[in-house]
């Protein structure tokens, strides 16, 4: 998908039949895709235009919407500001079958999977549907950026890539099971409207499920991109049992207890070592390896599940940008492993000021991002902000070298500065660089040296 995405991203204008040779050439080579699909930004004023010019090449060409509520019809789409009409199709399906035209923007199960894409900035899969041909797919979406993301609107692409995948294809790995072994897969809303596959088990016979063990696992694939869980059974049959096992079983009951005892510690050490490891890969997903604070990806969750508590109960929600001003001359001089125990002793300094409904994350390099979350009550941010402040007052004293440093700090308030993450987010950090600017020589009167 990334390869079609920059093929199409490289041209000044889609040219439809290098993309349909493009995407043949993919899908003969991957038996697990099933279609590549292009959906262009176009604003209301240009519609007519736009469907004019397609029509010379798609006949009949409009831009639609698929609705699910009225008998599955065709309907026109409704007036927006935009639209995101399909504009390419490969394989172009034949009669009501073909999509192109529709306003995937219009469809919400589709309009969830495209706002997550750009968010997460990585492709993003929709929930389960039925396939033209029969079986389950779904479809990962991922917006084009021409040159530095950066410069492309965020808040609508210019382009989507959209591509199509057989589940039973796509995950062709899982057929391959003991008989016993029933699978499901599901997309993470876990509702049967949402299986993206189902094996079942092969029958067993009724004194197999008498004596024999039956084992449940769920497992979530923490994926951005593909969010699944998969569900397993396996209830266990004469022919998953080695003759060393049976003749263990028929030997006696004394042998069996101990058989039996020998597997429960077995089990048991297995699954303590699961959850050993398990517990290290959320760590390293979710914490920083260097300060030990939130990164990133747990700093993105906890907002928003701040935002949508604030938002029920009508509480506010507030957040600090937190930059440290002097770093860069202490790696100039000292280098950057004197930087990383700066970093360090700044966490330490910050988290000590920390209270029970407040997060800190280390957003990246030597930006912090402070939480007040669930308040009633005015939040009194100049107090906070005085507060963190006044932890720097002193000297950092690290490896017998007293260096000044300072912080520079930026807020904004959930709902009277912004109803969304990335709106505050803007509000801080333009108010951070104010209170950086304010500060003498931008630098918040620190250089990252010893004081003289």
């Amino acid at each position: 998908m990334e390869g079609f995405a920059a093929f199409v991203a490289s041209m000044d204008e889609l040219d439809h039949d290098k993309a349909s040779a493009y995407a043949r050439n993919l899908l003969q080579r991957y038996p697990f895709l099933y279609m590549f699909e292009v959906a262009i930004r176009v604003p209301h004023a240009e519609r007519e235009a736009t469907e004019r010019l397609l029509a010379r090449r798609y006949p009949g060409y409009s831009i639609k919407r698929f609705s699910y509520e009225s008998n599955r019809v065709w309907q026109r789409a409704p007036d927006a500001a935009y639209y995101y009409p399909l504009v390419f199709q490969e394989p172009l399906l034949k009669d009501e079958e073909n999509l192109l035209g529709l306003d995937i923007h219009s469809s919400e199960h589709l309009k969830i999977a495209m706002e997550a894409s750009l968010k997460h900035g990585q492709p993003v899969a929709t929930t389960p549907f039925e396939l033209a041909e029969g079986g389950k797919g779904y479809v990962l979406h991922r917006p084009v950026n021409e040159g530095d993301p950066a410069a492309v609107d965020s808040a609508a692409p210019a382009a989507y890539v959209l591509l199509a995948l057989k589940s039973r294809r796509s995950f062709s790995g899982l057929h391959e099971r003991p008989a016993g072994v029933s699978l499901r897969l599901l997309h993470r809303e876990l509702s049967t409207a949402n299986e993206v596959l189902v094996l079942p088990a092969q029958s067993v016979s009724g004194l197999e499920q008498l004596l024999l063990p039956v084992f449940h696992d769920r497992r979530i694939m923490d994926l951005t991109s593909q969010p699944f869980a998969l569900e397993l059974q396996w209830q266990i049959g004469w022919g998953d049992l080695s003759l060393s096992t049976m003749a263990a079983i028929l030997f006696g009951s004394l042998l069996m207890f101990f058989a039996v005892r020998s597997y429960a510690k077995q089990y048991i050490r297995g699954e303590l070592l699961a959850l050993e490891t398990e517990g290290r890969l959320y760590e390293l997903a979710n914490f920083d390896s260097l300060t030990g604070l939130a990164n990133r990806n747990h700093l993105i969750d906890f907002i928003e599940s701040a935002l949508a508590r604030a938002q029920r109960h009508g509480h506010q929600v507030a957040i600090l940008f937190i930059d440290v001003n002097g770093l860069k001359a202490v790696n100039d001089t000292y280098g950057h492993s004197m930087g990383d125990q700066v970093l360090v002793e700044v966490a330490r300094r910050l988290s000590a000021e920390l209270r029970e409904d407040e997060l800190l994350a280390r957003y990246g390099g030597d930006e912090f991002v402070w939480v007040s979350t669930d308040s009633k009550e005015d939040l009194e941010l100049d107090s906070l902000i005085a507060r963190l402040k006044a932890a720097f007052g002193q000297g950092l004293v690290i490896r017998q070298t007293t260096l000044t440093i300072g912080i520079s700090i930026g807020s904004a308030l959930f709902p009277t500065q912004g109803n969304n993450m990335t709106a505050l987010f803007d509000v801080a950090d333009e108010d951070m660089y104010r209170d950086k600017r304010r500060s003498k020589g931008g630098d918040g009167g620190t250089n990252g040296k010893p004081p003289a």
